[in-house]
């Protein structure tokens, strides 16, 4: 008898949980949670991937931003625009300026005539600066920063001998070197 229990109380038990299962009250779609899973592990790695792709296209458009001002300051429109002349003084006084801000001794900057290659001009300047080592390396940095393209063609550091008798009136002055500074600013031609 108890056998006939022990079987009638199975019996129950699997037709409760199957009237369970068929009314939605026991879960048991596994499938349906590893689909929507996946989903979202899909969605996520789109989610990044977007994110990425916004980052990328900031930082490009910031960088045309510095390609347009680059050729802003250094396209001439016209044949007849300041930045071909040689003459025009405006680059000469910024590259005074910069000399006296890094408190280089500026000892004369000759500027030369224009050299057109196809649609590029350069215009050579030759300064003769006195300056340190670390001056020097402030000044190329400053160069490199400024807003028209310059093209350091060669430099020449005169260090002599006769420095060291003049070292004891002036110990400092041992380190400031007469240097030979050759750039050119570019000019790119629209015509």
């Amino acid at each position: 008898m108890t056998r006939n229990i022990i079987l009638l109380m199975i019996l129950l038990l699997y037709l409760f949980g199957t009237s369970m299962q068929n009314n939605g009250l026991i879960f048991t779609d596994y499938k349906g949670i590893d689909a929507k899973i996946t989903r979202l592990k899909k969605l996520k790695k789109d989610l990044n991937e977007q994110n990425n792709k916004l980052i990328i296209r900031q930082l490009i458009d910031k960088r045309l931003d510095r390609v347009v001002d680059l050729f802003n300051h250094n396209l001439a429109l016209t044949k007849d625009d300041l930045k071909l002349d040689p003459n025009n003084t405006d680059f000469r006084s910024r590259l005074s300026k910069i000399l006296a801000e890094l408190k280089i001794e500026n000892k004369g900057i000759k500027q030369e005539s224009a050299i057109k290659k196809a649609s590029i001009t350069y215009i050579p300047y030759e300064l003769k600066i006195k300056c340190t080592f670390g001056e020097f390396a402030e000044l190329i940095n400053a160069l490199e920063k400024n807003e028209r393209i310059i093209i350091v063609n060669k430099f020449k550091f005169s260090g002599n001998v006769k420095k060291i008798t003049k070292f004891k009136k002036n110990p400092e002055d041992i380190m400031r070197h007469d240097v030979e500074l050759d750039i050119s600013t570019v000019t790119l031609s629209s015509k």
